[in-house]
């Protein structure tokens, strides 16, 4: 075997093991480049979000207005923050563990389409059939009788709203809407492709999953934060 050969085949020998080699996984101040991208995302997506320490968080990009607590939470100025009271506690979560007081909500009291529009996108609407009822939508709208923040105009958002909330990332929305509950959050529309109108649009609100989107059972209940649009009572 003359030279030339034996050093090309120690060549290939060489690189071969350098790229089965292990790499460190790339990483920002401690921080995996997956989830720095995510925090530098939110925080370009929230640029000019305004939390007014009302009880409420401004997108003015939107033109939309978010309630900082979860439905069933109650708005501390003092602190500005969420929390719930301890008769929120129940058999199962006997101290409130990572719901500060917010509660569950069903999309529809049965599956199918009575609780929303037959026309696209298929959203949630009043209670017009007797027995028939959504307390995520009955949620929002006691918000309108009750005039939070002096509006009337508080509803359950759309599935894209829900979308760009959940891009703001999870260091942006812990700041800016603190005790959000770990887990999913309806929004108003109902999934389209199911004929049967058994499921609806929710999106996750878990820090490990954050954003995840699911098509759940209307029956199940999950949690609501109310919005409205800026531009009208």
């Amino acid at each position: 075997m003359t030279k030339l050969i034996r050093y090309s085949l120690l060549t290939l020998f060489i690189t071969g093991l350098y790229n089965c080699e292990a790499k460190p996984e790339k990483s920002f101040y401690g921080i995996p480049a997956e989830d720095k991208n995510q925090i530098l995302a939110g925080i370009l997506l929230s640029n000019g979000t305004q939390d007014i320490a009302q009880g409420t968080v401004i997108d003015p990009k939107s033109g939309l207005e978010w309630k900082k607590c979860t439905q069933g939470q109650a708005f501390r100025a003092t602190n500005n923050d969420c929390q719930g009271g301890k008769g929120t506690a129940t058999l199962t979560t006997p101290v409130d563990q990572g719901r500060y007081g917010a509660t569950f909500l069903a999309y529809c009291n049965i599956e199918g389409n009575d609780c929303n529009t037959s026309s696209l996108p298929m959203t949630l609407k009043a209670d017009t059939i007797t027995g028939i009822r959504s307390d995520a939508f009955n949620s929002c709208a006691t918000e309108n009788a009750n005039r939070t923040n002096g509006y009337t105009n508080w509803r359950v958002p759309s599935f894209p709203e829900l979308q760009s909330l959940a891009a703001l990332g999870k260091v942006v929305l812990t700041s800016k809407f603190p005790n959000t509950p770990d887990d999913y959050f309806w929004s108003s529309w109902s999934n389209e492709q199911d004929l049967s109108g058994a499921t609806a649009k929710a999106i996750s609100f878990s820090l490990d999953i954050m954003g995840k989107e699911q098509n759940i059972s209307k029956t199940t209940r999950y949690y609501v934060r109310c919005v409205r649009n800026t531009n009208g009572q």
